[in-house]
């Protein structure tokens, strides 16, 4: 039935499958983004991945899927699988690689072929590969697609070599104020304090504090969403920091909204962790019935993903109150995140 349908509602039907299998987590359902897959995966799962792979076209989708499955696997390879299972694995990666990138429908330069043989050498014991990468990786055309595959490679590359990936990912950055539109600067930036977050903080904070400077020529419809992006990551790597920010929102006198809009949104993460941390009575402070409902977003996410803990009944006594005035589609938000 899946392959009657028209794309790109097939890749994304094949997309939620493959996520599915790698996470074993329902794609209806809400997580926190930040979150790590932290599925068991066995050799069977792999094989029904690698079917599933095969039937996705737009090299994005593919690439993202290897990615994911690389990062769940590649902790535990060369304990949970044997030596035959290893070979047979990555040679069914590279045997996927070799005919989806490039794609000519889609980014006709080798980009995403590059960064598919940096997540199969992740799974490899070949260092030499990680230098060929970054040459290729230099050559492409495209200013804001050379940053990104470097930035990729960077990431990959972490678990080897830490300084090689912070200088790739320097390299990355010096690209960054030659990309030719500011949304792009901007999500090469975000982009990269997210793959530096976990092993140069102060690269990280640097870029979120370069993407909020980034933000200012945006039209104010779009200005508060990139924001909240930059807040909300700012906010998990450093709650201080994330104050700064906000601190610094630009003087203009026609961005009242939007500095009104990041203050609500600093507040609502301030209000997600007292209630993480067991703080009774947060709730009562707020008549706000959109943040009571983002809240109980915020928490449900963070429960499905292991990254807060489970509250005891009473602390969500004044969350049910609240869900009983109003409407079904409100009240199912926190009454999930309640049960």
């Amino acid at each position: 039935l899946i392959d009657r349908l028209p794309q790109p509602y097939r890749d994304d039907a094949y997309s939620d499958i493959c996520s599915f299998l790698i996470t074993k987590r329902l794609p209806t359902e809400s997580y926190d983004p930040a979150s790590k897959p932290g599925a068991k995966l066995s050799y069977e799962d792999f094989l029904d991945i690698y079917g599933v792979l095969q039937c996705l076209e737009a090299d994005n989708a593919v690439y993202a899927q290897i990615e994911s499955l690389v990062d769940s696997i590649h902790k535990r390879f060369r304990s949970e699988f044997n030596k035959a299972q290893i070979a047979d694995m990555l040679q069914q990666l590279r045997s996927l690689a070799a005919p989806k990138f490039p794609n000519p429908e889609h980014i006709k330069h080798e980009g995403y072929k590059i960064l598919a043989e940096a997540q199969i050498a992740r799974l490899e014991r070949d260092k030499a590969a990680w230098d060929d990468l970054a040459t290729r990786a230099r050559a492409i055309p495209n200013i804001a697609d050379s940053a990104f595959v470097l930035m990729g490679l960077g990431a990959a590359m972490q678990g080897r070599d830490v300084s090689k990936a912070v200088a790739l990912l320097q390299e990355a950055k010096a690209l960054i104020p030659h990309i030719a539109t500011f949304e792009d600067r901007c999500g090469r930036y975000e982009f990269l304090a997210k793959v530096s977050a976990d092993f140069d903080k102060a690269l990280s904070k640097e870029c979120l504090r370069q993407a909020w400077d980034e933000t200012l020529p945006l039209n104010p419809n779009e200005l508060p969403k990139a924001r909240r992006r930059i807040i909300d990551f700012a906010h998990r790597l450093d709650p201080e920091f994330a104050g700064s920010l906000a601190s610094e929102s630009d003087k203009d006198p026609g961005r009242e909204l939007a500095r009104e809009q990041t203050k609500e949104r600093l507040d609502l993460l301030k209000l997600r962790e007292r209630i993480a941390s067991g703080e009774r009575d947060v709730m009562k402070q707020t008549h706000n019935v959109a943040q009571q409902v983002e809240v109980a977003r915020m928490m449900l996410a963070a429960l499905n993903s292991n990254r807060a803990s489970a509250v005891h009944i009473d602390l969500t006594r004044q969350s049910i109150k609240q869900a009983s005035h109003m409407n079904a589609q409100e009240a199912d938000v926190v009454l999930s995140w309640v049960i």
